[in-house]
């Protein structure tokens, strides 16, 4: 069975949370095709810049702040056409919850963390978050920060028209 040749090729894209404890929870992976994709560059610079002091010599103290928003939607349509189990039981919840686990830590440091302040300890360090990497074609891979990200859901009704009969 081929598909059709007139079919756009359709890439997928992913964040993955790279997480020595625990290597393949955080890998979300959606259909990349994004309402919108931004970057944006800020230059990090002293002097002439901002002030009102034209007379100094614009400086760049080092590589830009590079900034990419984008909105991606998340659909269970391709797993469920193939029947993935988690799909059928779940629907797309699995890679939300992937996705929002980025940004909590592991229940188990923040325990640890817990009873060595109760204990007295002076100085406890937060935990560090997993690597991410922001994945969007084969030649296009880049760690990124996963500052925040917001969820709209919407749910899919189909209008049934019954005939007595």
């Amino acid at each position: 069975m081929t598909a059709f040749p007139g079919s756009p090729r359709l890439l997928k894209g992913a964040i993955i949370g790279l997480d020595p404890a625990n290597p393949l929870a955080s890998v979300v992976v959606f259909q990349y095709n994004p309402d919108t994709m931004t970057r944006k560059l800020d230059a990090r610079t002293t002097g002439g810049g901002d002030s009102n002091d034209r007379s100094e010599a614009l400086r760049l103290m080092g590589p830009p702040k590079e900034t990419i928003t984008l909105n991606i939607e998340v659909d269970a349509t391709d797993q469920l056409e193939k029947a993935f189990p988690s799909a059928v039981a779940s629907g797309v919840y699995p890679t939300l919850a992937a996705l929002e686990m980025l940004l909590y830590p592991k229940t188990a440091t923040v325990i640890a963390n817990t009873a060595l302040a109760l204990v007295g300890n002076i100085e406890i360090i937060p935990p560090e978050a997993p690597l991410t990497l922001f994945v969007w074609g084969p030649q296009r891979v880049v760690p990124v920060r996963l500052t925040s990200f917001s969820i709209t859901e919407a749910s899919l009704r189909s209008d049934v028209e019954s005939h007595p009969g």
